[in-house]
């Protein structure tokens, strides 16, 4: 099924996916919350004003996402996301897998239960201040406090989060 939408207009949408694959246009969003049960989800190229994508045994990929805020709910699915901007991202891995590239956000919050996620976020290790909890896990992000703007926020119990920065 295809919806041609007028330029101009940026429609709200909600996805509800019980199996199968639905694909996403490139294009301009306001609000995008989506939620992947067993079927995979793919979008190219788009902006929106705030997304919300949860999964529970499904798959999303995405090719890149410019928006005000995101969020990513990952159960025992997988997340595949190549470029990510946000001023406000927030990961959460439960048993899952997130994969996400080439990253720009202000303020950072990724919690990881017993999955993995590997997150590359532009700039300099330096450019960041990080607050970290980590418990019976593996996570290369240490605390670091010096007032910068950009902000990550780490709890990792039980699972594996590498975080590497791109200048």
């Amino acid at each position: 099924m295809f919806i041609n939408i007028p330029r101009g207009i940026a429609p709200d949408c909600k996805i509800e996916l019980a199996a199968g694959t639905l694909e996403l246009g490139d294009g301009d969003y306001g609000k995008i919350a989506a939620y992947v049960k067993a079927g995979k989800l793919e979008a190219g190229r788009f902006s929106c004003t705030d997304a919300e994508f949860d999964t529970d045994a499904g798959k999303i990929a995405i090719g890149s996402v410019a928006c005000r805020k995101i969020r990513f709910e990952i159960n025992s699915g997988k997340l595949d996301a190549e470029r990510v901007n946000a001023d406000e991202a927030a990961f959460e891995v439960n048993a899952g897998k997130a994969s996400v590239g080439q990253s720009d956000f202000k303020r950072t919050e990724i919690r990881v239960n017993t999955g993995k996620a590997d997150i590359m976020l532009c700039g300099a290790r330096e450019d960041y201040d990080a607050e970290v909890s980590a418990t019976l896990s593996s996570c290369n992000l240490k605390n670091r406090q010096e007032g910068h703007e950009r902000t990550v926020k780490a709890e990792v119990s039980m699972g594996v989060l590498n975080v590497d920065f791109e200048n």
